[in-house]
């Protein structure tokens, strides 16, 4: 089975996002499914490239954010997530972002199943303004 699992970045350091979904990867594959990524692109040049990669969108203010969360959001190309979709068995959405829903809907024309999971904690984006310890603020 031909597994598609899809995140802005599977690459990025210092995310538990994306340390999570590599290691889903790993042991999807360790248990004998072939399992590709559409993804962004991997900065480290001797490092795993994905199958499917699209280029880092640029969204102000957002980016300066994100990037202290170890973390960057993925274009939708729409020629790659074509090509993507249309080779998967399966597709897993691991976030709700507009690359996913972008792959959502292709799925679903090509009539391609589709898992999906996401975790985010407020504290994911307080730390970024310095406001991690306010629990007036977290809670």
């Amino acid at each position: 089975m031909k597994v598609l699992f899809v995140i802005n970045n599977l690459y990025t350091k210092g995310n538990g996002l994306c340390a999570s979904a590599r290691r889903t990867i790993s042991k999807l594959r360790e248990a004998g499914l072939e399992v590709e990524a559409l993804s962004g692109p991997n900065w480290d040049p001797d490092g795993e490239k994905p199958k499917f990669e699209v280029d880092v969108r640029f969204i102000p203010v957002v980016n300066w954010f994100t990037k202290k969360q170890g973390y960057q959001f993925a274009e939708t190309n729409m020629a790659v997530i074509r090509e993507a979709v249309q080779w998967a068995d399966l597709i897993h959405l691991e976030e709700p972002f507009d690359l996913q829903a972008a792959v959502a809907r292709e799925a679903v024309k090509h009539g391609v199943p589709l898992t999906a999971t996401y975790h985010l904690h407020p504290e994911n984006l307080s730390a970024s303004g310095g406001l991690e310890r306010s629990r007036y603020f977290n809670d």
